[in-house]
């Protein structure tokens, strides 16, 4: 059995990465993370998962797309 603790943990960087975008909703910000994956996210365990939303959180901040128009 997986451990349950992984839950929150996983939780916890989810809510980091969301808060990087925060004028999306979940579902506009899971489908945008969705959408660029390149596979079925029912697959990647979720070590990879998190790894890909945080990747997409920091490339996509109000931050990050002022400095890709500069």
């Amino acid at each position: 059995m997986r451990d349950k603790k992984r839950i929150r943990a996983f939780c916890n960087r989810l809510a980091d990465a969301w808060e990087q975008c925060p004028d999306l909703r979940f579902g506009q910000f899971m489908m945008n993370v969705f959408g660029r994956m390149g596979r079925d996210p029912f697959f990647p365990e979720d070590d990879e998962m998190i790894e890909h939303i945080e990747q997409w959180a920091a490339q996509n901040t109000p931050y990050a797309r002022k400095n890709k128009n500069e």
